[in-house]
């Protein structure tokens, strides 16, 4: 493929350290059923230990219709390494998904083929995120505490929704018009933050200038690694703190916000006796309880948290 060669999409995929995901998501993009000429590949290695080029290189032995980039983003920091690979790709649009991902083999073909049927250029798509489990399944837990989807139907976005960053495309020039990810939001090593993706999404809608259509494909699916340490209470309640947090910090700080999400959370845990008393035997066990009913409660802790503006590390 000609460097000046038109391409509609350009793959991102973020990698720190992990060759043997690396190849099973590589293997899963550069296999699509959309044609090679309509696509591009770019990993990012964020200061991986192991060896991502030869990954890389063999992949793209194995399949030299698709071009395969590697470029290096020493800066740490899933938002720096995505804005990298923003600002190498050469595609109108850009799917990122996640390094411990796997994408359908129409992933790329359904998003195309929707996007082209559209009246209005689409800003931002998106598809379900489903579980792929990495080790034996807890009898109490659940899929969809590990699935994101917004509904069996394709439909655009209301306000407050937006996609899940293993499975969004966005605009390219929309992305870079807002400033990209936010390098103070998102994954630092082995440090649990979120926002990023709803960050950025935030903010391209707010661009009154442009069309902002955010459309949603559930047949545009990719499946998310699910080690058997995500698969706990612990990891369920920290994830909806990190959340909350995030939410916090991206307001202005203010005696009245604090003061409301002190409120928030003391009825948060005044809901959670309730329930105990009105659903006694509606969970199936006691871990179902502690992740459905103790979630919102975390959530408000983290609001908390975030509105006193008191740091929050939480190891993923």
């Amino acid at each position: 493929m000609a460097e000046d060669e038109y391409v509609l999409i350009s793959v991102v995929v973020c990698t720190y350290g992990r060759a043997s995901m690396l190849d099973r998501v590589l293997r899963s993009v550069v296999t699509q059923t959309l044609e090679p000429s309509r696509y591009e590949v770019i990993v990012v290695d964020n200061g991986t230990p192991d060896d991502t080029q030869a990954v890389v290189r063999r992949l793209h032995a194995e399949n030299p219709a698709v071009r395969l980039v590697l470029i290096e983003e020493p800066r740490q920091g899933l938002s720096y390494a995505r804005n990298a690979g923003t600002h190498r790709a050469r595609g109108e649009y850009v799917a990122f998904i996640d390094d411990d991902a796997v994408a359908s083999p129409e992933w790329l073909q359904s998003i195309v083929r929707t996007m082209e049927a559209c009246d209005v250029r689409p800003m931002a798509l998106g598809g379900p995120i489903l579980p792929l489990y990495e080790g034996s399944k807890p009898a109490w837990f659940k899929d969809e505490y590990e699935t994101r989807t917004l509904g069996t139907s394709e439909r655009f976005l209301c306000e407050g929704e937006a996609f899940s960053g293993s499975n969004m495309v966005l605009d390219k020039s929309a992305v870079e018009r807002h400033g990209g990810f936010a390098v103070h939001l998102g994954m630092r090593g082995d440090r649990l933050a979120l926002g990023e993706e709803t960050d950025l999404q935030r903010r391209m809608r707010s661009d009154s200038s442009h069309a902002t259509a955010f459309l949603y494909i559930p047949s545009a699916w990719v499946r998310h690694s699910v080690p058997v340490a995500k698969m706990t209470v612990s990891c369920q309640l920290s994830r909806a703190m990190a959340s909350g947090h995030v939410a916090a910090m991206e307001t202005s700080f203010s005696a009245v916000a604090s003061a409301r999400a002190l409120a928030s959370l003391l009825v948060a845990v005044a809901r959670v006796g309730r329930d105990c008393m009105l659903r006694k035997g509606h969970f199936r066990s006691f871990e179902n309880w502690a992740v459905e009913a103790l979630s919102p409660v975390a959530g408000r802790v983290g609001l908390l948290v975030g509105c006193l503006r008191v740091p929050l590390t939480l190891r993923r």
